[in-house]
Parts: C-alpha cells; structure tokens; sequence
C-alpha cells in the first residue's frame, strides 16, 4: 500500500512538474509569446519574379517568327502577314515579388505578393498579413 502511493505522489509531481512554467518569474509561459504573434518573422530573401502574361485561351505554343500564313479549312479569304504583330499584342511581363521570412517560431513562409516590398531588406523584422510581408 506504500508503495502505491508513493509511486502515485511521484508521478503527480512529475505532471505537475512538466504542466508548471519554465522561465522567469512574472514572465508570461513561451506558449503565450508565440501566440501573440505567430506571424511574425525575420526577411530572409526578396526576389523579383517577372514571366510572360498568357493570353485568356492560348495554348502554351511557341510564338511564330516570321512571315505567317492563315489559310481556312472552310474556303474563307487567306491572309498573309508578319508575326511580329502576334508579339505586339502581348502586354508586359507581369511582375510579382516573393518573399521569404524565417518566422519566430522556427517555421519558414514564402509570400508571394504584386507589389513591391518598399523599404524592406534581408534581415528586418516583419509581420505577414492577408498575404502582404509588412514592417513590424
């Protein structure tokens, strides 16, 4: 009967032991640190993506170079012209930043967003918000 509770009031202290707060007194539990701001983080790259702008159907074909001829399976009228109006009617390259940030907490999150991060660099302090990368 000792023996059982004494092994009772051991593994109770144990629980006890690991439920209890490690750090300083008066100092809020490390659980409740991360949560106040569990999107916050340090700049680890920034990096400017550009790529081509696809057009609504286009399959991805390689563009004409060239003199291109239209000729009809239906017997409509053929036409003749020069493939550099078919890059003409391109828009320019569309233009996106990612941006990596080595979180608090060890974990690390890739933002890619349209507009430039003004202002940030490697190493500052950030907070990602609705997928935006913004100063702390």
């Amino acid at each position: 009967m000792k023996r059982i509770l004494a092994s009772s009031i051991a593994a109770l202290s144990f629980a006890a032991a690991a439920q209890a707060p490690s750090g300083p007194a008066g100092a809020p539990p490390r659980s409740e640190v991360l949560q106040a701001c569990s999107d916050c983080g340090e700049v680890r790259s920034i990096r400017r993506v550009e790529r081509e702008p696809r057009a609504p159907n286009a399959l991805p074909e390689p563009a004409p170079s060239g003199l291109v001829a239209s000729i009809p399976l239906g017997g409509g009228k053929t036409t003749v012209g020069s493939s550099t109006r078919e890059e003409r009617r391109r828009g320019p390259p569309l233009v996106t930043y990612e941006v990596i940030v080595r979180l608090d907490d060890g974990r690390v999150r890739i933002v890619v967003q349209d507009e430039e991060p003004v202002g940030l660099k490697m190493g500052d302090q950030v907070r990602v918000e609705d997928n935006k990368v913004r100063p702390r």
